[in-house]
């Protein structure tokens, strides 16, 4: 999943795992860093501006100039007046020199291990928020772009599309109103940037840590185990960072700690994030209102490939009716599993914190596809070395380690990328893979400085984190592994990465990943798709005792399993997307009511076929909700669709077609929002795009 820090109106959030802190063993960086990915080491990129060493006095100083700076140039800029192209250019390179000051700023909110950077940080983000609603609410600014609109002639179709992104951002900001009820939006829109902050917040912040005997955790494997804090009972101390949680639900026999566990995950954030949700949805409500929309959802999706609300229940209902059929068939099979297990068949429930033990117990006996075996192939640094070494080949690039760049913490690596035809560095990624206290929770690429061109014409390179939490290495000297569906994570969210890195676009606002928010996933989902490909499996497995690569049996069973369980993992994907659409196609007198507990609970019993557990606030720890991803939950399925399409090309032509993957590389990572999606992948395939490739699976 892609984190944009700061996109002018909004910032995003994503999704993923994590365990406790580490940091890369000696043997990792000595591994990865004499690879032929990764070549020789050589120093820093003379380009990278990062310094990591600010107070949290020194974040809010800094957050604070570089509005005043750019406060004055807008000033500066509306004083001239002419209705003029190159104005709208001074004006995109103005926020992006703004955003690149204050998006690294803000990233401490997320990667901070020390409270007061953290809240500074994410204080940033809060008041860039508010300076980019002041930028985007000044009529002068209005009135000059709006200018050149209707003035400026001979505007190439990416001016054009320039032009009509920033008119976006003044409509969504009320500039069509009266004055009294732009002033009331603005007060709206300072509320809500407030309310999402102290929703990350609390969600970061909560780091609740549960107890248990050795008795009670039987089932789970011995390096875990052996990984794990003791309290001063002697019990064994198990996070809610995912690594934990999902080692519990899967491994541990009794089912009254799984549930217990699945409890406590799902009241992260509890009742006071469950309020924040509903204010926030009462004053998007009142913001659509105002701006003459029946509700949330039809104002987000105007701007959206999908266009339409109908559009997107008509999608979820058609998939809907494909996947029913097929999560009824999969519980149904699981509570055959709980009877067998439990020697008791008039059992008639299956639980929600049954699901994910029952699966691995089937995965393992009816297709012997054992996680726990499977990931001592897949240690990080060998997959991170095939991983890079099929980017490479795909898009003609290079992949530098630096040991000189400055980084925010001691396991956090950076990779100049350099073009293989010119042997230029054309931009660079931080990697912070392992969990740590407070950083974020998830997994994301957040992009960091931005593409676009300068005034003295050359490029400004793009930077980027990619952030993660996967198990780290223990002391004992086990490396980090990865589970395949954490290889799965890997290779999406370094699509991000790509995405956001290889862009070649003049406009910083419409650069990298700054794309129709219902096809950004797209990209990234294409590239998930090789690492269930055989020839890449063999590439990026190799066992970290004896150096052998998955044997062929395993693969091919891996590849057998790769179906197992997917109606219930879309009818999850479903559920999430539909109570997103629920939430934001409330009306403002609606919302006064509404019970948001009640609705998700609901909701969830009726789409998954699973009973809900009614003591908790799961839609507390629903992150998408407050960063971005409001009425655009459903973007992960409509993106997927287009994602399984572009990958039909690399089955038709070679998964490691040089032509192909450049072809890929320049009609849709370098060419950003310059061209709608619709047009970009044509240009890519070809022809339009078919749901063919994706509905293939469900004729498994």
């Amino acid at each position: 999943m892609y984190k944009f820090v700061l996109s002018f109106n909004s910032f995003w959030f994503l999704f993923l795992m994590l365990c406790s802190c580490g940091h890369w063993s000696n043997k990792e960086r000595e591994y990865l860093e004499s690879s032929s990915s990764s070549r020789a080491l050589k120093a820093s990129s003379e380009e990278v501006p990062f310094i990591w060493s600010h107070d949290s006095l020194q974040i809010k100083e800094k957050c604070k100039a570089a509005a005043r700076q750019l406060e004055q140039q807008i000033t500066a800029l509306v004083q001239v007046k002419a209705p003029i192209f190159a104005n709208i250019h001074h004006l995109d390179k103005a926020l992006a020199v703004y955003t690149d000051q204050v998006n690294y700023l803000g990233f401490y909110g997320y990667v901070s291990d020390k409270p007061k950077l953290k809240d500074a940080g994410l204080l940033c983000i809060q008041e860039t928020n508010k300076t980019l609603l002041d930028i985007f609410s000044r009529e002068d600014l209005y009135a000059l772009v709006n200018k050149v609109k209707n003035s400026a002639a001979n505007l190439d179709p990416v001016e054009n599309e320039l032009i009509n992104h920033y008119l976006e951002e003044f409509q969504n900001n009320g500039m069509s109103l009266k004055e009294n009820q732009r002033f009331a939006m603005r007060k709206l829109q300072q509320s809500l940037f407030e309310l999402e902050t102290e929703f990350e917040k609390n969600l970061s912040g909560s780091d609740v840590s549960l107890s248990f005997s050795e008795m009670q955790l039987i089932g789970v494997p011995e390096n875990f185990l052996k990984s794990l804090e003791r309290d001063q009972s002697n019990h064994y101390i198990v996070t809610l960072k995912y690594p934990h949680y999902s080692a519990v639900q899967e491994f541990v026999k009794d089912p009254f700690v799984r549930q217990e566990m699945y409890q406590a995950f799902n009241n992260r954030g509890g009742a006071k994030n469950s309020e924040i949700i509903k204010k926030s949805l009462i004053i998007r409500a009142k913001i659509a209102s105002l701006l003459g929309f029946e509700y949330h959802a039809q104002k987000v999706l105007s701007q959206r490939m999908a266009r339409s609300p109908e559009v997107v229940r008509g999608f979820l209902n058609e998939l809907g009716g494909v996947v029913k059929k097929r999560n009824h068939s999969d519980l149904l099979k699981l509570l055959d599993e709980k009877r067998y297990d439990l020697n008791d068949q008039t059992i008639e429930v299956l639980y929600p914190w049954d699901v994910a033990y029952y699966s691995r117990i089937i995965k393992v006996r009816d297709y012997h596809v054992d996680q726990e075996i499977i990931k001592q192939y897949f240690p990080l640094e060998y997959v991170l070395k095939g991983m890079f070494a099929i980017y490479e080949e795909l898009f003609a690039i290079k992949f530098i380690a630096s040991t000189q760049t400055p980084v925010w913490h001691e396991s956090v690596r950076f990779f100049d990328i350099e073009d293989e035809k010119t042997g230029e560095k054309i931009s660079g990624f931080f990697m912070d893979l392992f969990p740590r206290y407070g950083k974020y929770n998830h997994a994301a690429a957040f992009p960091l400085l931005s593409g676009f061109e300068k005034d003295n014409g050359t490029y400004s390179k793009p930077f980027s984190a990619i952030v993660a939490n996967f198990s780290a290495p223990t002391k004992s000297g086990l490396p980090s592994l990865l589970k395949h569906d954490e290889v799965v994570t890997l290779f999406h969210e370094f699509g991000h990465i790509m995405h956001q890195t290889l862009t070649k676009v003049k406009f910083g606002s419409l650069s990298g990943t700054s794309v129709k928010k219902d096809f950004v996933e797209a990209p990234s989902q294409m590239l998930e798709h090789w690492v269930w490909e055989l020839d890449v499996l063999r590439k990026i497995s190799s066992h970290y005792k004896h150096n052998e690569p998955l044997p062929e049996e395993t693969l091919r069973k891996m590849l057998d399993a790769r179906y197992f369980n997917m109606g219930y993992r879309y009818a999850r994907q479903l559920f999430f997307a539909n109570i997103d659409m629920e939430y934001h196609s409330l009306k403002q007198e609606e919302l006064h009511s509404a019970d948001t507990t009640s609705m998700y609970h609901n909701l969830f019993e009726n789409m998954l076929g699973l009973p809900a557990s009614r003591d908790t606030h799961p839609e507390a720890a629903f992150g998408h909700l407050m960063g971005g991803y409001d009425a655009g939950y459903y973007g992960y399925l409509w993106s997927e669709v287009f994602a399984a399409d572009m990958f039909s090309k690399f089955k038709e032509e070679g998964l490691f077609s040089k032509d192909l993957g450049n072809k890929y590389r320049a009609c849709i990572l370098e060419k950003g929002g310059s061209k709608r999606p619709d047009a970009l992948i044509e240009e890519f395939l070809d022809r339009k795009s078919k749901q063919d490739a994706f509905l293939e699976k469900f004729e498994f």
